[in-house]
């Protein structure tokens, strides 16, 4: 495999958004890019479990540019993965279990994320047309990751990771 064909953001977050129902065995539509979250938790979300890409960023790589610019830009980008849970289960150990359970716990769903060969930790997406020439510069890395409480307490999980992107803007295209 080869890295750093010219490609364009939504092609990237195409290719993400696959992997990503792949890997947590959601259905396609339970995944997707988004940008205002508060609307999803107030309309109950799509499903008691998805995942929106969200609030993708990225300066230029100076210094890094094909064509001097004129025909690929070299972007060094962030984006986070939001993935939202709701477990309803009897009151006592509601969080442990929303955390912990086997199958839907959000804990577990992260670790399929996570895992490197079949979750986003050193994955680089190769285009959907096919080809051996990966759309990345180099292997997407985990930058950082938290839980966020819930609120209110009986509502969702969520746990939040930001991704390192970087890739060729094709210019010309």
């Amino acid at each position: 495999m080869t890295f750093g064909r010219p490609t364009t953001l939504p092609e990237v977050l195409q290719a993400l958004k696959r992997r990503v129902w792949e890997c947590l065995e959601f259905a396609e539509e339970y995944v997707f890019v988004g940008l205002d979250l508060k609307d999803l938790e107030a309309e109950g979300g799509p499903a008691d479990q998805f995942a929106v890409l969200t609030n993708p960023r990225a300066q230029v790589m100076a210094g890094d540019v094909t064509g001097g610019g004129a025909d690929a830009l070299a972007m060094d980008g962030r984006l986070e993965l939001d993935l939202w849970a709701r477990l309803e289960t009897d009151e006592a150990y509601r969080d442990t279990a929303a955390l912990e359970d086997a199958t839907l716990g959000i804990l577990q769903r992260w670790r399929r994320l996570l895992k490197r060969g079949t979750g986003l930790q050193l994955f680089a997406p190769l285009p959907e047309s096919g080809g051996t020439q990966s759309l990345l510069i180099e292997p997407m890395r985990l930058v950082s990751w938290e839980l966020r409480p819930r609120t209110p307490r009986v509502g969702w999980t969520r746990h939040v990771s930001a991704w390192e992107v970087k890739w060729l803007e094709d210019t010309t295209s």
